[in-house]
């Protein structure tokens, strides 16, 4: 199957979580996330979280249908850590920050997955 690109992409923001950048392109495109996902290949609505979980997915599909290189899609992932570091790696997201959210209410930024991160990188707060 072919897949061409979605009619609508908004423009990833910077350091933005590639679930974020679907959840949006979802929205844009009047569809839900897990359909999105079901057209980009991404078995049962799994988004890779990890540089390391593109290796299970067909790239090439993903690619094609967001309009981004690969290189841009892997820096909307988290990069792979060593065991120790992963302790200090959110699953959830459980940082946010609000003044950037009320410009984008969905957006999810992959800096605040981190432990250590302690103000905004986009907004400086």
């Amino acid at each position: 199957m072919t897949v061409k690109p979605l009619p609508r992409r908004p423009s990833p923001l910077c350091d933005e979580l590639l679930s974020s950048r679907l959840n949006r392109l979802a929205q844009a495109n009047h569809c839900s996330t897990q359909e999105l996902c079901g057209y980009l290949g991404l078995q049962k609505g799994r988004v890779p979280a990890r540089e390391s979980d593109l290796e299970q997915v067909c790239v090439d599909r993903l690619c094609a249908g967001v309009g981004r290189h690969r290189t841009e899609i892997a820096a909307m992932t988290l990069p792979t850590l060593s065991a120790h570091s992963l302790q200090c790696l959110g699953i959830h997201d459980f940082q946010t920050c609000k003044l950037c959210q009320e410009h984008t209410p969905e957006l999810v930024l992959r800096h605040l997955r981190f432990a250590w991160s302690r103000s905004c990188e986009i907004c400086c707060r």
